[in-house]
């Protein structure tokens, strides 16, 4: 009986040091793709929550909505800067294409002076007035009166600059 025991105590203790010297399993690749991916999206999640528009020899802000449409133009910039020609549209706006189509996720909405929106997919809109349409809105710039960003934008036809930097 005592060897029994003593056996059955053996295979025990056997047992427990092949578990404790078992290597702990590593994430395969897919988690390591997949943990990487998500800590690349949060990464530009909280550096990207604006964007800047160089304007003449003015510097904006744009802070930016959290859609689709957003996360690729941002995708689009971290390749590069956009240069985009404005042009005049209706005295509340100015709209220029882009040379990208962008997500859409349309909805009737009122723009108003200092919101930023994709018409069409294609086209961005700067309102400094404004007006009822089907938009993505992209953004809005702060601190801004609709006059005081109809002074910034001028007349005719402006040249915009879209940058990830400051």
């Amino acid at each position: 009986m005592i060897k029994r025991l003593f056996i059955l105590g053996l295979i025990f203790l056997a047992a427990v040091s092949l578990c404790a010297c078992q290597q702990p399993k590593k994430a395969g690749p897919e988690s390591r793709r997949y943990q990487s991916r998500m800590a690349k999206e949060e990464k530009r999640d909280k550096m990207t929550n604006h964007i800047t528009l160089k304007l003449k020899n003015q510097t904006i802000s744009l802070e930016l909505e959290d859609n689709q449409a957003t996360r690729t133009l941002v995708d689009k910039l971290s390749q590069g800067d956009i240069k985009i020609s404005l042009s005049d549209y209706g005295g509340f706006e100015k709209v220029g294409d882009l040379p990208f189509s962008l997500p859409t996720s349309d909805t009737q909405q009122t723009a108003k002076a200092s919101d930023v929106m994709l018409y069409q997919g294609d086209k961005l809109v700067i309102f400094y007035g404004s007006n009822s349409w089907s938009y993505t809105k992209l953004g809005h710039i702060s601190g801004y009166s609709g006059k005081e960003l109809q002074q910034i934008l001028g007349q005719g036809k402006v040249t915009l600059s879209l940058s990830l930097k400051d």
